[in-house]
């Protein structure tokens, strides 16, 4: 019977062992890696080297020799020297691709009229080359007549390309080399190497196993020697974990032994619930592995680790992940192999358990208790972080997932998850802030208040060059850069950086601080399901009819619960549209969005008013190319490393640029007074690489102030009437808001005037930080005086609006201007 056993978990993990292989497999030939070789941007360009194209003979030849075999495209530039206007229909520049036999493997054209000056056009090739092979890539006009008004320079560069071998125009040799960009498609083979090497040590450790077990039977049955390999596991764990996050040579050596204890007592715990070791092995090391496996790609998709206030948004994780592909390469493979190395140890092992006497039974609910006692304390108190005196730096929470250890980590996070009362709180304190707000902030608009507002939250919309210069060749948001006439623009500082959208639309819509609510925790789940004072419901209290709109499924961040709550009159989402979207990607285009904002206008009735919020979608991450569905990139980045996810998203904000302008130009055409507000939730989950390009030093090394750029997105505020433009009108959203409605020249709250008079001594609140109307950024808990007690006042007041609402200061919030 156990010989059956043994056999049986053998077979178990031999099937586990082949479906890694085959999964892993799957992974490294699906997933192949990019090689690009061209230009150096840094080369002197000269544009008349070949001549112009311009009778149907002329033909430029450059012959090269690929250096991989997995030719995916080729990117050309060309400069166009008439205008499109002169340009036939049919007056076109073929490329064409021979081998080395001078047999047609590819063709292909682009239209005279749609070339751009300097802009890499791409060409799909597609085709699968022989290295080191002479190719021969052909260029010649075709022309329905001959017109040589119609030109295009072929532009050539000065500097040398290794696949590039001669150059010839009209048969006569070119000195220089074409200007081309190759892209090669590859399967990485050092993975299937990794993968084998997991495999041999795996079927090693089985053999040393089973001989042991077979020719040293006393070590086998050897109890002492049984429960050392127990107690030893949980150490293995903790490395696997580790590296399974790429964290084990970065956490500090006191966190070490404090993961490593934290690790040792879930163990505990388990052994203490099953009685047998051999269980309790066996669901720790699975149980352990699918959290660290969570951590891993909730990371690697988000650009912020795994928090568990994140199990309460579960059902928005699981509506986007079908936008992401989840791929385990085979390093991750052999990091899982070695799991299960564990996994057949254990099974191998004797099946020890606790005796089963009273006193050890006793013990072991006594331990049981204890532990969940404990569990309760850390996730409802400070404790923990009163004890160890450790905080966690949420601009860069990954940082602290690196000194600190993972597991250690996520526990600190219990300290955060739930709202503390503020020092000094009561109800007569929040009536005596009351009383001392001026009521008399509103700027002087004019006379004319919008009968539509549109306030746009441009999913992961970011201006890169606020961070460092972006050397592209496309100008980015160029339409956004230009409006100036009654305009106002500025930084937006938003509260999450790669993900957490509904975060920065709560400051917004709510007037209320992260900093004040539980760190990692959602608002739209925990603090809004009984309604709360917004400008929605301000406006809807000033004659507005409020709309909602958000193209993707309305249970996204429980909006279907919030928005009714907080003063909307109506939600359209994906399912109640009524409308075809069209889709960048995998996700409804802005343009096809703002269709709905038209419709809202042109469907009203004369002379009522609108408040219409869309939350857009087309920016959405991921940016990898499994995510493009025949989307491509427009903007081509000059750096010497590659950032295809940072093209993809600056191409698609330049696409955002582009619809909005359109929006602009539409609402310019209306009679009635509009007001158009847009602002971008947080910046992409995109390389780290691109990130330290801009900063030009590595993201660990920034600055307070530094970092603090990454959660400062554009806003800009138009109207199709007059008023006075504006310029770097900087504040955090949870000012934006009031700051609308004083732009509006609209009444106000209490609570909105008192947010505009915060906002005049402490412009910017974020995470964890401020930035003084001295210009100098603070650590929240190294405040100057003269700025503590005005943030404490404000915690005061939104602890009321937020929390205490069985006692809340109506007339903070129902009184207006």
């Amino acid at each position: 019977m156990q010989n059956k056993k043994k056999i049986i978990t053998l077979v178990i993990g031999v099937c586990a062992v082949i479906l890694l292989n085959v999964i892993t497999a799957y992974t490294q030939f699906t997933s192949k890696k990019t090689s690009i070789s061209g230009v150096e941007y840094d080369s002197t360009v000269e544009e008349d080297v070949t001549g112009d194209f311009i009778k149907k003979s002329d033909v430029l030849v450059e012959y090269f020799q690929p250096t991989m075999e997995q030719l995916e495209s080729i990117e050309l530039r060309f400069l166009r020297t008439a205008d499109e206007k002169e340009y036939k229909e049919n007056d076109k520049i073929v490329v064409a691709l021979y081998d080395s036999k001078q047999k047609l493997i590819w063709e292909s054209y682009i239209k005279m009229e749609n070339i751009e000056n300097w802009k890499y056009k791409t060409f799909k090739i597609n085709q699968k080359l022989i290295k080191n092979k002479k190719y021969k890539l052909v260029l010649h006009s075709y022309k329905d007549v001959e017109n040589e008004a119609a030109t295009v320079h072929c532009i050539t560069v000065a500097s040398e390309l290794k696949e590039n071998i001669s150059c010839s125009f009209n048969e006569d040799i070119v000195d220089k080399k074409l200007d081309i960009i190759y892209q090669y498609n590859y399967i990485d083979y050092d993975g299937f190497r990794i993968m084998l090497y997991a495999d041999i040590i795996f079927a090693l450790m089985m053999v040393v196993m089973f001989a042991v077990r077979k020719f040293i039977p006393k070590i086998n049955n050897s109890q002492i020697m049984n429960i050392i390999v127990y107690m030893l596991i949980p150490i293995a764990m903790y490395v696997i974990y580790e590296l399974i996050q790429d964290n084990l040579f970065t956490v500090q050596l006191k966190y070490v032994f404090i993961n490593l204890g934290i690790f040792y007592i879930v163990y505990f715990a388990l052994i203490s619930v099953f009685g047998k070791f051999k269980i309790a092995e066996i669901i720790y090391l699975i149980g352990m592995t699918i959290l660290a496996l969570v951590e891993y790609f909730v990371l690697l998709f988000r650009g912020r680790p795994f928090m568990f206030t994140d199990l309460i948004n579960v059902n928005t994780a699981i509506s986007v992940v079908g936008s992401y592909k989840i791929k385990i390469d085979a390093t991750m493979g052999a990091k899982l192999m070695t799991v299960l190395v564990l996994i057949m140890l254990g099974g191998n092992l004797q099946n020890i358990r606790l005796p089963r006497k009273k006193a050890i039974a006793f013990f072991r609910v006594c331990f049981l208790v204890g532990m969940i006692s404990c569990c309760l304390v850390i996730g409802n108190t400070g404790i923990l972080q009163q004890i160890s005196s450790d905080q966690i730096n949420f601009w860069d929470i990954n940082s602290n997932y690196q000194e600190k250890g993972s597991i250690y980590t996520l526990l600190l996070e219990c300290n955060y998850n739930h709202v503390k009362k503020p020092v000094g709180y009561s109800v007569s304190k929040v009536q005596q802030i009351e009383k001392s707000i001026d009521e008399s902030s509103t700027e002087d608009v004019g006379d004319i208040q919008p009968e539509n507002i549109i306030l746009i939250m441009n999913e992961s919309l970011a201006d890169m060059s606020h961070i460092g210069d972006v050397q592209t060749d496309t100008a980015i948001l160029p339409n956004i850069k230009t409006l100036e006439k009654n305009t106002t623009k500025g930084w937006l500082q938003v509260p999450v950086f790669g993900a957490g959208t509904a975060e920065s639309e709560y400051e917004v819509l709510t007037g209320n601080s992260k900093q004040f609510l539980a760190m990692g925790s959602t608002a739209y789940e925990l603090y809004c399901n009984n309604g709360d004072y917004s400008i929605a419901s301000e406006l809807k209290r000033q004659g507005y009819q409020t709309y909602a709109l958000h193209p993707y499924y309305a249970e996204n961040w429980n909006r279907s619960n919030v928005y009714p709550a907080i003063g909307f009159d109506e939600f359209f989402s994906i399912e109640n549209w009524g409308r075809e979207l069209a889709n960048l990607r995998w996700c409804a285009s802005d343009q096809s969005s703002y269709e709905k904002l038209k419709n809202i206008i042109e469907n009203k009735k004369d002379g009522s008013k609108t408040f219409s919020f869309l939350v857009t979608m087309q920016n959405h991450g991921g940016y990898d190319e499994s995510s493009l569905y025949g989307f491509e990139s427009t903007v081509n980045l000059k750096y010497k490393k590659n950032y295809p996810m940072a093209e993809t998203y600056l191409s698609l904000i330049n696409e955002a640029d582009i619809a909005f302008y359109n929006l602009i130009e539409y609402c310019e055409g209306l009679e009635q007074p509009t007001m158009v507000v847009m602002f971008g939730d947080h910046y992409p989950a995109i390389e780290d690489g691109f990130y330290e390009e801009l900063y030009g030093k590595k993201l660990d090394d920034l600055t307070l102030e530094e970092t603090q750029l990454r959660y400062q997105t554009p806003y800009i505020i138009w109207t199709n009437y007059d008023r006075v433009s504006k310029q770097s009108e900087d504040m955090s959203a949870n000012y934006f808001g009031a700051y609308i409605l004083e732009a509006a020249g609209l009444k106000m709250s209490l609570y909105d005037e008192f947010l505009l008079q915060l906002r005049d001594n402490i412009p910017i609140i974020g995470m964890g930080a401020i930035k003084g109307d001295d210009g100098d950024w603070y650590e929240m808990n190294d405040l100057p005086e003269k700025y503590k007690s005005l943030i404490e006042n404000y915690e005061i007041l939104q602890y009321n609006k937020v929390v205490d609402k069985k006692h809340i200061d109506k007339e903070l919030f129902e009184k207006v201007n």
